[in-house]
């Protein structure tokens, strides 16, 4: 079951997007998203396709990825 609801996990991927480093992003989940289930609906609020079916690992890299990577990536490319 879950430990967080979707306004919660909306929240929480908002604040993931305002992290500077993918390393911060996986200890401020680490805090937050006690199981898998709380992963998924922060992959959700996040708008990740088939999160429902990765593994832990997979799952904490692409809502790291997506929410700050990408954003990082995104933010070089906008300073050329």
């Amino acid at each position: 079951m879950p430990t967080i609801n979707g306004q919660e996990a909306a929240a929480i991927a908002d604040k993931l997007r305002g992290l500077k480093t993918e390393s911060e992003g996986l200890a401020y989940l680490g805090e937050v998203a006690r199981n898998n289930e709380d992963r998924k609906l922060i992959a959700k609020a996040l708008k990740i396709d088939g999160s429902g079916s990765m593994t832990t690992d997979k799952l904490l890299t692409q809502i790291v990825r997506h929410a700050i990577g990408a954003r990082r990536t995104f933010t070089g490319l906008a300073s050329w």
